[in-house]
């Protein structure tokens, strides 16, 4: 699990620095654990969870009211206030949506595959495909998180459910058509983790983004070792390779992921731009003044990029 300083928590949720003590010492948010200097640290759960009372300030809520509940439970209040927000169809989703999210919990407490099938093929069928992949299944993986930390569920009921979901993410992916040579500069980005790395739906997430507008992506995969990236530029010649970077226990880490970019940069032509997401990222620096490198810490930056160099194409 990632750590993060306050700078990076507040960039990362848009609070300031007096409200975000605001909400540890007067109201118990958050309750960060401190460095071996004594600066503040927050786990991913951590900003994810100031995220969800950051939206729900905004709609309206008393951090006073809602600062103690559940993570479930924040997210159910998160779903219904967004239904009260929208028009009556809208709303008639999102209600169904927090209903089926709450069932699939259920389901997979109980390993109960078939209704794990059922709630998840329910909820992307309710939902356009960005919403399900970038709203609905983060919002599963941090719950199913939690359910794991608390001894609630086992890891094999969190396999089983990340079959199933991928295996959704794969026909969102697959689904989506490309505009074959109309991206300029951006003419092709492979997506991989590399070797020993296993965690891929961020990545995942990545690739849609990317062929969702209109870019070429070649999605090579997870646990890829450096020399089959690099036979797979030389065959796919691609502007970017997108990595996808988890923080590995010590025990789990084949190769660290410095060690991973530097093995990449080594081998790769300096043409490739390298750009890596994930809760290990941050770790990273450029690996050398030849290779262009950058670092995203949502798929909102990374939309973000992915539309800059569509107008820089348009215009060139």
């Amino acid at each position: 699990m990632g750590e993060l300083n306050m700078k990076a928590v507040l960039r990362q949720t848009g609070l300031s620095a007096d409200n975000l003590r605001a909400w540890e010492k007067r109201y118990g948010a958050v309750k960060p654990s401190r460095s071996p200097t004594g600066r503040r640290v927050y786990t991913d759960a951590e900003v994810h969870r100031l995220r969800l009372l950051c939206e729900l300030v905004r709609m309206g809520h008393t951090i006073g009211k809602i600062a103690n509940l559940s993570d479930e439970n924040l997210v159910s209040r998160l779903n219904q206030s967004k239904s009260e927000k929208n028009s009556a169809q809208h709303s008639r989703v999102d209600e169904e949506s927090t209903a089926n999210l709450e069932a699939l919990m259920k389901s997979v407490d109980q390993f109960d595959l078939a209704a794990v099938r059922s709630s998840l093929a329910r909820l992307r069928y309710l939902n356009s495909p960005r919403r399900f992949a970038f709203e609905l299944i983060p919002q599963v993986m941090f719950l199913i998180g939690k359910r794991i930390e608390s001894g609630k569920i086992s890891i094999s009921q969190e396999h089983a459910l990340s079959e199933i979901m991928r295996g959704h993410m794969n026909q969102i992916y697959d689904g989506l058509s490309t505009e074959d040579g109309t991206m300029k500069p951006v003419e092709a980005l492979i997506f991989c983790t590399r070797e020993g790395d296993p965690h891929d739906f961020g990545l995942m997430m990545a690739a849609i983004a990317c062929r969702y507008r209109g870019y070429k992506t070649q999605y090579i995969g997870k646990n890829l070792p450096a020399e089959s990236l690099v036979e797979a530029t030389k065959k796919i010649k691609p502007t970017a390779i997108v990595m996808g970077v988890s923080a590995l226990p010590e025990s789990e880490d084949k190769i660290a992921p410095m060690d991973y970019v530097k093995a990449i940069d080594q081998k790769v032509s300096p043409g490739i731009e390298i750009w890596a997401g994930g809760s290990a990222a941050r770790q990273l620096r450029k690996p050398s003044d030849r290779r262009d490198f950058w670092i995203f810490e949502s798929i909102q930056d990374l939309e973000t990029k992915l539309d800059l160099l569509k107008s820089k194409g348009a215009k060139s």
